[in-house]
C-alpha cells in the first residue's frame, strides 16, 4: 500500500539511465509528478517523500500549475504489469486486460487509464479545469490518430529495438508481431521508413495547424487543455526515439516552430522537471 503522503504511478522502464518514455504514461504524468528526482529502484516499496508545500492544484489559466500531490515512480516491466495489478483494477476490455498508467493511491486505491486518472484530479481538484473534452481536442484526436497509425510502423520497433529493457523486450515482441501479422523486423522494413512518413504527414500538419489556430504556447492560446498534455507526451516519446525519428517530424511538420514553443512553454514551467 502506498504510505500515507503520496502517489505512486505505474511506469514502463528503459534501458539505463531510465527515462520515462511512454507517451501514455507521459499524458498523466504531467499532472502529478514534481521536478525534483526520487528513488526509482523497482524492487523496493515506494519511500516517503517530503509533504507539498501546497494542499491544491494552482490555477492552470495562470501557468502557475504545480503538481496535485507528493508522488513516486515505480517501474514494472512489461510481463510484471498484470502480475502487479491483477486483483487491484477491473481488467480492460480489450487483448491488454492490465496497462499502465496506474495510480496507487495514498489510501490504497488504484486508478488505471487516462481519463478514470484525469476524472480523479478534477472530483478531488475541480478548480481551475484540467479541460479534458474541449473542441480542440475534439479536432485533436482524429489528427493524432491519422498520423500515429502509420507511425506505428516506425516506433514499434524503435521502442523494442532502442528503449526497452531486456525483461521487457520477449513480452513486447510477441505482443506486437501478434498485432501485425509479422516479425518488427519485416514489419520496419516494408511498413517503417519513408512509406510511414509519409502517412503521418496529413495528420501532423493538421496538428501544427490547429496549435498555430489561437497563437500559442497552447492549443487554446493562453489556456492550458488535455490536449497539451497529450502533444507534449507523443513529442518527447518520439524525441526518445532518437534523432532520425523526431528530425523527421520537424521537417515534415510544416511549422516546427509552433511546436518548439509549446516545448519551450512546458520546460519553462519544468512540467518535464520530472523524467526518470
Amino acid at each position: 500500500m502506498a504510505s500515507s503522503d503520496q502517489i505512486v504511478l505505474f511506469d514502463i522502464p528503459t534501458k539505463p539511465p531510465q527515462k520515462a518514455w511512454s507517451f501514455n504514461t507521459w499524458r498523466s504524468k504531467h499532472p502529478l509528478f514534481p521536478a525534483s528526482p526520487q528513488t526509482n529502484d523497482r524492487s523496493a516499496s515506494p519511500a516517503p517523500l517530503q509533504k507539498p508545500k501546497l494542499p491544491h492544484r494552482m490555477g492552470l489559466r495562470s501557468h502557475t500549475f504545480v503538481p496535485l500531490c507528493l508522488t513516486q515512480g515505480w517501474q514494472l516491466e512489461y510481463p510484471d504489469i498484470r502480475t502487479r495489478l491483477e486483483g487491484h483494477v477491473p481488467p480492460n476490455n480489450t487483448d491488454t486486460p492490465y496497462t499502465v498508467p496506474t495510480l496507487l493511491l495514498p489510501d490504497g486505491t488504484y486508478v488505471t487509464n487516462n481519463k478514470d486518472i484525469y476524472a480523479l484530479i478534477e472530483s478531488r481538484y475541480p478548480s481551475p479545469p484540467l479541460a479534458y473534452e474541449t473542441p480542440a481536442f475534439e479536432r485533436f484526436l482524429p489528427a493524432v490518430r491519422e498520423m500515429m497509425s502509420p507511425l506505428f510502423a516506425v516506433y514499434a520497433p524503435t521502442v523494442m529495438f532502442r528503449l526497452l529493457d531486456d525483461a521487457s523486450v520477449p513480452y513486447f515482441r510477441r505482443t506486437r508481431e501478434e498485432d501485425v501479422g509479422m516479425t518488427m523486423e519485416e514489419y520496419q522494413a516494408t511498413q517503417g521508413g519513408e512509406f510511414a512518413y509519409k502517412g503521418m504527414e496529413k495528420g501532423l500538419r493538421e496538428i501544427t495547424a490547429l496549435l498555430s489556430e489561437n497563437g500559442g504556447p497552447f492549443f487554446g492560446g493562453e489556456e492550458v487543455a488535455h490536449a497539451d498534455f497529450v502533444w507534449v507526451g507523443i513529442l518527447v516519446f518520439l524525441e526518445r526515439l532518437g534523432e532520425d525519428v523526431f528530425g523527421e517530424i520537424k521537417a515534415r511538420c510544416g511549422g516546427w516552430e509552433v511546436h518548439e514553443k509549446l516545448l519551450g512553454a512546458v520546460r519553462e514551467r519544468e512540467w518535464l522537471g520530472r523524467d526518470d
